[in-house]
């Protein structure tokens, strides 16, 4: 291939032209999307380490890629590499990358992956940091430390840390989840609290290659070398947001100017090669903002911009023709309307040659070919609101078209399209004919066998086309946004057919959507070419595009998808494939290729497998568990019973609330009391003790509601069993001040459970209006902490909170979706008080109100299903802050509350805390060999240093010796106190216990030990 040659100011013949020797290159903008890993500058040389759509790529100076890697692997199962970072020499070197739910280790940037097991019951990555004795990789299950020489993470020491970042192996800084910030000189011999001296909470660490720094309300903090901190600067805006947070900054140097500079370079180019206006100084233009950017289609690099060439709101492309340059324009919604040629000699900016008042859009190939898909007339006219909102909906093809066949000569042509026909869309020819391709609809009769498929209609031939191709349609041209501009899907040929562009999906998608090649011969017999094997992602636009396989290759194509050729390996994976590709090359998702040809200067591409991965592992895999859970071992110590039933009359209306343990609670509405007296609805709850509205907590009687003026409504009741609850009776409770108070509201509902001071559980059922504490002296009604909207179950749903009295409860909730302290009580009530992070970086990270043995409130922090760290920290609840994170014992000691070890204990933290079973522990399969743990569930404990203590258990299980619904539809309950009423709880390490179903309930007897129990 040569590149475009001719006389002095002329244009020469119009084609494909090559325009980068010896091949494709490849430029990758350092912009928005792109993960920043290391900047290298040595004299003039400029090596930058990048991630970018799932590869790494090295980039050399103006941003071209010299080395690329992605793993088709991680790519098919939707978890491709994230970020990375350059492990510090004293941690071994190297890079770590992560991607979604799997981290890797590799010696080169761009070289084979090994994976690196996480443990811990980590399930999802959030980035990681070079720590001080090894790379820290941050979960949303907690940090797990990955020392040199190893190939499992560990559990980091201290308790409840966030986020931790080190420059050696002496200084470093630590976040825990309370916005507390700590740092350290020696190594981590002494951590000194700075967050207390500055009196500021901090939302972040930002790293750099030679500093350390914190984010606050007020700025960046400097981390002076000594441990201490510096003023904070001001500078809100340049504060890293939580997904860029693990990249470092480069400050000092010149690296944030090459960034900027790149970036700007890249769009540019991107236009220029989306566009293809080549002109004869080798130099292509592209459209940018209302100007135009000039780019050596050799190197890529721009010469020059130029401003105002168009006006605001005129969208603009620019295309090749034998006469020069056009540029094809249309206003933007609400901006106007009609559609323009403009055409420029010599680059020169552009005058106007044609304009059309017709709603429509351009046609052309890469050849020259143009037409207006409407009419040629010009007329004013007023646009309606009707006309605009036509634009949103699908692309009419109108059956006028006025094609282009010299400078400022137009010619229209106009075809009629019968019933049970569509108008496929239009080809132009440069001599001013053009090709209209009809199909039948999906209702219409087939043309009977041997009818005519083409014919010649007022300069136009028309050519009726078969149906739809299995697995293949005959689309309309896709659209940027609300509208179709340019549609270059058909080209007319020399010998009177038509190339095409079939689609993979029946409406256009430029996301997922796979093309095929088709000739149209001119009497309407079609021929389909053969695409490359197992195509994972393409980009075609014209006569040109590329195409990427599952495995990596990349192929390419010039002649409108005819015929393929092999193109190398692609250096970025499928999802990048976006965008538009012209004869200067393809311009892709954040990837710019210059050229065409697999030659010398495209990137070395890695494919070789995950080292340590099964085939076809991706994000959706069970995590590995822990090497030992605590044992549950229950045994049958009965014969099953019937389950207590709830004696409900019919009611239209049933709600259900969900719990955390796997249990509903059902609200329902019963039948209407008129007998009874009656309350104003204005009139508010007596504070304490049994109400005419709560009623008789065990019978739900009593209690009245009435509406506005006292005229009486039906009443509601709350049908649950409360957790650890072994005898399985259906406690009826009144719940009529819920239901009125929020109406649909309650459907809408999610619940919190509670700890009382006594040992004793209870419920907080929220909804978008009111609040219903369901405890053992009955119900309350609350009033809504505050507007909810939407569902109400985010972090509320997952932290446990603590019953103060019976009528006051205390939960972790949001404020301002920062993790706060909630008082649910009567009114007045306290505002919310922010004492932890973000709650998406606290996503995945169990929490519970906890209660010591003294009455000191704190808060529980717990690191995985079955944590190995484990921390509270006391809490402040008049001022609305934690203390520091004090450690607790790991989840492997847990033992029987019976045990004399425990009755032992003092200090300890007692708390309700959500389990996920299956991952938290190990059910003796001997002893219940039908019944396997779910996914659900709460237990009762006393968290200490020594041990975690069982006291109570409530999970959901599925027992495999039922049918249907009743086979997922049981938990498993056991206790080791002795309630009131309810037995001695057992001896030592044993426990009473229950397996219930929808209908049954069998006794139990259980162990809970740290010792692993059989399979």
């Amino acid at each position: 291939m040569s590149s475009v040659s001719g006389a002095a100011g002329g244009w020469g013949a119009l084609g494909v032209a090559g325009v980068a020797p010896g091949g494709a290159r490849y430029v990758q903008g350092i912009g928005e999307g792109a993960f920043r890993v290391t900047h290298d500058e040595t004299g003039s040389a400029v090596v930058d380490r990048v991630v970018a759509g799932g590869a790494r790529l090295d980039l050399g100076g103006g941003g071209r890629v010299v080395a690329a890697a992605w793993e088709p692997e991680l790519w098919a199962a939707g978890d491709p590499i994230l970020g990375s970072i350059a492990i510090a020499p004293h941690l071994g070197g190297g890079f770590l990358h992560w991607s979604r739910g799997r981290a890797f280790r590799s010696r080169g940037f761009t070289g084979p992956l090994a994976e690196v097991a996480l443990g811990g019951g980590a399930r999802a990555v959030r980035g990681a940091r070079n720590g001080l004795q090894g790379v820290v990789v941050l979960t949303e299950q907690g940090p797990r430390v990955l020392l040199p020489g190893e190939d499992r993470g560990r559990a980091l020491e201290a308790p409840g840390v966030h986020d931790l970042a080190a420059l050696d192996a002496a200084r470093a800084v630590r976040l825990d989840v309370f916005g507390r910030a700590a740092t350290t000189a020696d190594g981590g011999m002494t951590w000194i609290d700075v967050g207390r001296r500055i009196g500021l909470a901090s939302r972040g660490i930002g790293v750099a290659p030679d500093a350390l720094s914190l984010d606050t309300a007020l700025g960046r903090v400097a981390v002076l070398p000594d441990g201490s901190l510096g003023r904070p600067d001001g500078d809100l805006g340049a504060m890293t947001s939580a997904g860029g947070s693990f990249q470092l900054r480069f400050a000092g140097s010149r690296a944030g100017e090459r960034e900027e500079q790149a970036a700007r370079e890249m769009a540019p180019l991107a236009a220029a090669v989306a566009a293809g206006a080549l002109l004869p100084d080798g130099t292509a233009l592209g459209v940018l903002e209302g100007g135009v950017a000039r780019i050596d289609a050799r190197t890529g690099e721009t010469r020059e911009r130029v401003a105002g060439w168009f006006p605001d709101g005129l969208g603009c492309a620019p295309m090749r023709a034998e006469d020069g340059l056009l540029f094809l324009c249309a206003w933007d919604d609400y901006e106007g309307y009609g559609s323009y040629v403009l055409r420029s000699e010599r680059g020169e900016p552009p005058r106007l040659e044609r304009a059309f008042s017709d709603e429509g859009f351009f046609v052309a190939d890469d050849r020259g070919a143009l037409g207006f898909v409407g009419g040629c007339a010009l007329s004013p006219r007023l646009v309606t609101d009707e006309d605009r909102d036509r634009r949103f909906g699908e692309v009419v093809i109108h059956p006028r078209i006025c094609v282009r066949r010299g400078p400022g000569a137009w010619v229209e042509h106009a075809i009629e399209v019968g019933d049970g026909q569509a108008l496929v869309g239009w080809a132009p020819r440069r001599d001013g004919s053009a090709v209209a391709l009809l199909r039948g609809e999906r209702d219409a009769l087939p043309l009977p066998v041997g009818a005519p498929r083409g014919r010649d209609e007022g300069g136009a031939r028309v050519v009726r086309l078969p149906g739809h191709a299995p697995g293949w349609y005959w689309t309309p041209p896709p659209r940027d946004a609300s509208r179709v501009l340019v549609d270059r899907r058909f080209r007319a040929r020399e010998d009177g057919g038509v190339d095409g562009w079939l689609s993979s999906i029946e409406w256009p998608d430029p996301v997922g959507q796979a093309s095929r090649g088709v000739t149209i011969a001119w009497d309407g017999e079609v021929a389909l070419h053969a695409l490359p094997p197992e195509p994972a992602g393409m980009v075609v636009t014209g006569d040109h595009g590329v195409l990427v396989t599952r495995g990596a290759e990349l192929y390419e194509t010039l002649d409108h998808g005819r015929t393929w050729r092999s193109a190398g390996r692609s250096p970025v994976p499928p999802s990048s494939f976006q965008g538009a590709c012209s004869a200067l090359g393809c311009a892709l998702a954040g990837v710019v290729r210059l050229g065409w040809g697999a030659g010398a200067l495209s990137p070395a591409t890695a494919a070789a497998p995950v080292a340590g991965a099964a085939p076809g592992s991706g994000i959706g895999r069970p995590p590995a568990p822990p090497a030992e859970l605590p044992a549950l071992s229950c045994t049958p110590a009965g014969l099953p019973a019937p389950l207590p039933g709830a004696v409900t009359e019919a009611s239209a209306e049933r709600w259900t609330v969900p719990t955390p343990y796997g249990d509903t609670i059902e609200i329902v509405a019963d039948a209407a009391a008129p007998g009874r007296d009656v309350r104003p609805a204005e009139e508010a709850p007596p504070p304490d003790g049994a109400t005419p509205e709560t009623g008789d907590a065990a019978t739900g009687k009593g209690g009245a509601a009435t509406g506005k003026g006292g005229a009486p409504l039906r009443t509601h009741s709350a049908l649950l069993r409360p957790p650890f609850d072994l005898r399985g009776d259906v406690l009826r409770l009144n719940a009529t001040e819920l239901a009125v108070n929020s109406g649909r509201g309650a459907q809408r509902a999610a619940s919190v459970p509670l700890l009382g001071a006594g040992g004793e559980a209870a419920l907080l059922v929220l909804t978008e209006a009111g609040e219903l504490l369901l405890g053992p002296e009955g119900a309350r009604a609350l009033p809504a902490f505050e507007p909810r909207r939407g569902h109400v179950d985010g972090a509320l749903g997952r932290a446990p909170g603590l019953l103060i009295d019976p009528g006051r409860a205390l939960v972790l909730g949001e404020l301002r979706r920062r993790a706060a302290i909630e008082e649910h009580t009567p009114e007045p009530r306290r505002p919310a008080r922010i004492v932890g992070l973000d709650r998406e970086e606290l996503r995945g990270r169990p929490m519970a109100l906890a209660r010591r043995d003294d009455g000191e409130i704190g808060v529980l922090v717990l690191d995985g299903p079955a944590p190995e760290t484990a921390g509270v920290a006391v809490l402040d609840r008049a001022a609305g802050t934690a203390g520091e994170v004090a450690a607790l014992a790991p989840w492997s000691t847990l033992t029987a509350a019976t045990d004399a070890r425990c009755r032992a204990m003092g200090g300890a933290w007692r708390a309700l805390v959500t389990l996920d079973p299956e991952s938290a522990l190990r059910l003796d399969r001997r002893a219940l060999p039908a019944v396997a743990l779910g996914d659900q569930g709460l237990a009762q404990v006393r968290w200490g240093r020594e041990r975690v203590c069982l006291e109570a258990l409530h999970v959901a299980v599925a027992d495999a010796r039922r049918r249907g619904e009743a086979a997922v539809d049981a938990a498993l309950i056991a206790r080791w106190t002795a309630p009131r009423g309810q037995g001695s709880g057992g001896g030592a390490g044993g426990g009473e216990g229950v397996l219930r179903t929808a209908t049954t309930t069998q006794p139990l007897r259980c162990l809970a030990s740290a010792r692993p129990a059989g399979d």
